[in-house]
Formats: structure tokens, sequence, C-alpha cells
């Protein structure tokens, strides 16, 4: 799976453009001081990078001619969901509602041309409205861990998530879905770094819609198990183990990398279903 010159050129960009503002954007929030509100840019960038990573590997058409033209707007609308709820007068209900919103948004955007297409089987709309349950109750899940003095801890769980979840995709035949899901992983690392282990926002609803959307596309278009589907929806409730016992008293970075570590759980056994699927039916890898 190279890398034309093209795509390496826009994932430097959107990386650089990742780290730059996160970078300002933690400066302006340090200024602000602690009560004041975050800079409501600075919630745009992971969505804005990872829109413009996006078009260096897969570059979309306009109209959108394909499902996965449709998840870099996904991702720019989270970003202004994000930027709506920087805000300090925004409470979490609201926060919530766009949540909730995006993972709706990303859901109908990508199930379109399924739901389009007349009658399905009983069991594929058991399954689909599944994972539309699943993928709600996932965005709810990264609304409520998105707590400003635990957002690195989250950041760098979804960046690993977002690994797994490429990695469980290309085992499901989809090399783009892969690439997609590091150009995501890529933003967030940046964003990460760039604000020295202190992010704004904008990365959890961002990052919580674009998987959802790369999730449900490896389901309906790709040879993504059911199972493997809810699993990789649901890994981020793995996350309140943190906030439990031993590991809540760790310091930021230790548990950082124990949230990394236990989100990739629940993707190894997606990884492990998938290839169980693809060994019972004879197709190998």
């Amino acid at each position: 799976m190279p890398v034309s010159t093209t795509a390496g050129f826009a994932l430097i960009l959107a990386s650089a453009l990742a780290a730059g503002l996160s970078s300002l954007a933690a400066r302006s929030a340090r200024r602000r001081g602690p009560d004041a509100a975050a800079p409501w840019w600075g919630a745009l960038v992971v969505g804005l990078a990872y829109a413009l990573g996006h078009a260096g590997v897969a570059t979309p058409s306009i109209p959108p001619a394909d499902v996965t033209d449709r998840v870099p707007l996904v991702a720019l609308a989270g970003a202004v969901v994000a930027a709506f709820g920087s805000g300090r007068r925004v409470g979490f209900p609201a926060r919530a509602a766009g949540s909730l919103g995006l993972a709706t948004l990303a859901c109908v955007a990508l199930l379109g041309p399924v739901l389009g297409a007349g009658d399905l089987p009983r069991e594929t709309v058991a399954w689909l409205a599944s994972t539309a349950v699943v993928t709600l109750l996932a965005a709810l899940n990264v609304a409520l861990l998105d707590a400003p003095a635990r957002r690195s801890e989250l950041w760098a769980a979804l960046t690993a998530l977002a690994v797994g979840a490429g990695v469980v995709l290309v085992l499901a035949n989809s090399a783009v879905l892969f690439q997609l899901g590091g150009v995501l992983a890529l933003m967030l690392a940046a964003s990460l770094l760039g604000s020295w282990g202190l992010p704004v926002g904008g990365g959890g609803p961002v990052a919580a819609a674009v998987l959802t959307a790369l999730v449900v596309e490896g389901f309906v278009y790709a040879f993504l198990p059911a199972p493997a589907a809810l699993l990789l929806a649901a890994s981020p409730a793995v996350l309140w183990l943190t906030r439990l016992g031993p590991v809540a008293r760790l310091g930021p970075t230790a548990r950082a990398a124990v949230g990394a570590g236990l989100v990739l759980i629940p993707v190894a056994v997606a990884a492990g279903l998938v290839l169980a699927s693809k060994a019972s039916d004879g197709s190998g890898y």
C-alpha cells in the first residue's frame, strides 16, 4: 500500500497544521486561564487536518460519488460541532446532543445507498440497527469521557483505536479504510504532541464521528463481520477502567498508556473475529 508523493505531501502539511495550530491554541488557553473558555478555533484543528489528509490519500469527488467521499464532510461537521461545544457556557447536554447528531449523520451518510436500495433482509436490518444503536451509545460515551482534565488520555486512546481499527479494516479487505484510519491517528497524535499533551478539544467528537463512518463502511461495503464492527464501536467503553482503582491514581502519562493498551484489547478480539470469519468461508488472508 504505497503512498504517492502527493499523498505524502498532504499528510505532512496536514500534520504540521494540526501540530502548529494545536500549539497556538494550547498557549492561548493557558494565557486565558483555567476558568476561561478555550479558543473555539482550536477545536476545528483535528477535523480540518483530517479532511486535508483524507483528500491527499483518497481525493474525494464533488459532489461525492462514493460513500468514502462523504467521510471528510462528516469530519468537517465534527469540527463545527466541536467548535460550538468549546465554550464554557455550553453544557454537557448540548455537547452530548452534538455528538449524537454527528453519529447519526455518519450512519445516514454512509448507509444512504443501502437504505435507498429497497427491501433489505431482516437479518441485515437487525445488524444495521444494532450497529447504529452501539455507535450512538459510543458517541455518548466519548462525550462523557471528554473531560478537559482527562482529555490527553482520551486522545491517546482514540489514536490507538484509530490505528487498531485501520488494521482490522485492512484484514477485512479494505486498504483505503486502513489508510484513512492511519490519517485520523496521525492527526490526533500530531495535535496531542503539538499541544504538549494538553489539547484544547475537538478531537473527541471528530474521532468518534470519523471512526463511526469507517466502521459502518467496513461493515456494509467491505467484509467486516457484524460482531467485529460492534466491538470496534463499543471499545472506548473500556476507558472507564482508567477512572477506577489504582489506575486512577497513576500520573497522566501512565493513565494514557494504560488506556491505549486497554482499548486495543477489544480491537484485537475484533481482528481475531475477522480472521476466523475469513478462515471459515475459505477465503484466507
